[in-house]
């Protein structure tokens, strides 16, 4: 028999970056392979689910969010990032603080910043960052704990990454670093 276990909330974390002369916003420069759903479930949040398009949905019960993601990004190609500075990014935009860049780094709080998504990035020579997006009520959408599956309004999605545009965001944020 399934369990459906309730989603509480959804995160969009997306890790960008751009080198020195780049236009556009932030949105323009996110690095399609560094891109994360991530979901607290069940009545004490005691689930979390973390969907990664290469990697899948990966469910963590009782363990907290760095616990988690440092698992998954054991298995990420650094060809684009650092693994201590991607842990960083994603605590810090989990988080929407700069504990997690400043953990990884002591002088990372001489360069990170917060910014909105849609700025210009002009005023910024290069840097890495993290999109962070949040819904607070993700109504009507369980896991179901037998099938590892997501659904929606009765509507099995094929990946929690599915859920964007489906719900409203209630707010977003950028975290970054310069380099």
């Amino acid at each position: 028999m399934s369990k459906l276990i309730q989603l509480n909330d959804l995160y969009l974390i997306r890790i960008g970056s751009f080198p020195i002369g780049s236009v556009g916003d932030y949105l323009d420069h996110i690095i399609p392979d560094l891109c994360f759903a991530i979901s607290d479930c069940g009545d004490e949040n005691d689930t979390l689910l973390i969907h990664h398009k290469r990697l899948g949905l990966r469910v963590f019960r009782d363990e907290p969010f760095f616990y988690a993601i440092s698992e998954i990004t054991k298995y990420l190609d650094q060809k684009y990032i650092n693994s201590d500075l991607l842990l960083g990014l994603l605590r810090s935009t989990y988080d929407q603080d700069l504990d997690g860049l400043t953990d990884a780094n002591s002088e990372y709080p001489n360069i990170s910043f917060f910014a909105n998504d849609s700025d210009n990035i002009l005023d910024i020579d290069s840097c890495y960052y993290g999109i962070g997006s949040l819904t607070y009520d993700v109504q009507e959408t369980f896991f179901d704990s037998k099938n590892s599956e997501i659904i929606f309004r009765g509507v099995k999605l094929d990946s929690l990454s599915d859920l964007y545009g489906r719900v409203d965001e209630d707010e977003s944020w950028v975290i970054g670093i310069k380099n």
